[in-house]
């Protein structure tokens, strides 16, 4: 039931995970090729995964791997059918090793074969920039989202931002979502 109220949000990013998928969540940020996969209806009722963003020259990116592909196998196994968290799941893998995935660029486009090496990919979504307007009298902080991941929180929080102890300072907080 829960399941089905989130999908009639029509949100990509929103899932429902289970309390066993959801402890593996931060590894999953952590490792892997860099994608974020998203469940598509298929026209036979069933799912196809395509990728909903990947990281900028991450793994996946650099191997040639594009906004928009289908993901079709990984490492001979046949995806199709599968979640996006079963998948992801199986791009995961030690450090440094590699893993095949099988992509369909766009709707009819060439399928390829590409091997991707696993990486740590997770890069902090959180960028910062401090700028003096009123000719230096008050600071405004520019915070920038990203992406959310296991980082975005903690480098919202704990204080990486280069302004924290400016006392005369307005703040923009602003998320980028890419397609």
């Amino acid at each position: 039931m829960i399941r089905r109220m989130l999908a009639s949000l029509g949100d990509p990013y929103t899932r429902f995970l289970s309390p066993a998928e959801f402890s593996k969540m931060p590894r999953y940020d952590m490792t892997g090729i860099g994608i974020n996969l998203r469940e598509v209806p298929d026209n036979n009722g069933g799912v196809k995964l395509k990728v909903l963003g990947l990281i900028l020259d991450g793994p996946a990116h650099t191997a040639g791997v594009r906004q928009g592909d289908e993901v079709l196998a990984v490492n001979g196994v046949d995806v199709r059918g599968k979640s996006a968290f079963e998948v992801s799941s199986l791009l995961q893998g030690p450090n440094e090793t590699f893993v095949t995935i099988e992509v369909k660029h766009g709707n009819c486009g060439p399928i390829q074969s590409l091997e991707v090496q696993r990486q740590l990919v997770a890069r902090t979504p959180v960028f910062y920039r401090l700028e003096q307007i009123d000719n230096g009298t008050t600071s405004v902080g520019y915070i920038r989202l990203k992406e959310f991941n296991a980082l975005a929180r903690k480098d919202l929080v704990t204080g990486k931002c280069p302004f924290n102890d400016s006392s005369n300072k307005l703040f923009l907080l602003y998320f980028v979502k890419s397609f």
